[in-house]
């Protein structure tokens, strides 16, 4: 195993500990090993780094770890959405557009691969990108609104998504809601971030390099 998984999942969970014990009891078991395999039989390019992190926790029974309302999904899941999708677009002839010249528009398929879904749209998925644009990455992650039939940019790989959204719970972007049932952006580190930008981008990248 990647030892930048392992780090990234050492710091969420430890995080929530601390700060979010009901978000993390969420968290399911370790995947099968035949629901792995399965998985990459369907997908074949999907980025050893998601495997094994569905290897460490098969997604989340109901939201709980990432911020918002998006669920990760379980190994067994992302082919059952993956389906799901793949035929909802065909029903609709969906045509996904974005401006973005790292992101490659057109209809939804194999190229895309949800691994979490926002429970309170049902519309909008976390993705692994395997059709990037012109100037993209493969494998990077991106969000796929099926409301709007947009595209959105959001990071160049899982590994990054995950140190990421380490990174920002270990440094406050994130916080419990006042309902005490959820993750939220934290309003007062947007604008600590604006105002301290350059010294903080520092500390992002450095942390960051870590994972990498």
């Amino acid at each position: 195993m990647q030892q930048a998984i392992f780090q990234c999942w050492s710091v969420i969970v430890r995080w929530m500990e601390v700060y979010y014990p009901s978000g993390l009891k969420t968290l399911r078991p370790a995947a099968e090993n035949k629901a792995l395999a399965r998985l990459t039989s369907h997908f074949p390019l999907l980025p050893t780094v998601l495997v094994e992190s569905l290897a460490l926790h098969d997604g989340e029974d109901e939201p709980g770890i990432l911020y918002g309302h998006y669920q990760l999904l379980s190994a067994e899941a992302i082919i059952e959405y993956w389906y799901e999708l793949l035929q909802f677009c065909s029903v609709n002839d969906c045509l996904f557009h974005s401006n973005d010249k790292q992101l490659c528009g057109g209809r939804f398929g194999i190229g895309r691969v949800p691994f979490a879904v926002n429970r309170n749209t049902q519309s909008q998925y976390l993705c692994i990108d395997l059709n990037p644009g012109i100037e993209g990455i493969m494998a990077q992650v991106i969000e796929v609104d099926f409301d709007h039939l947009t595209l959105f940019y959001l990071e160049k790989s899982y590994t990054g998504f995950l140190a990421t959204y380490a990174n920002g719970l270990h440094t406050g972007r994130y916080e419990i809601s006042k309902q005490g049932n959820q993750l939220v952006l934290n309003k007062h580190f947007v604008s600590f971030f604006y105002q301290h930008l350059s010294s903080f981008q520092l500390t992002t990248d450095s942390l960051k390099a870590c994972f990498y």
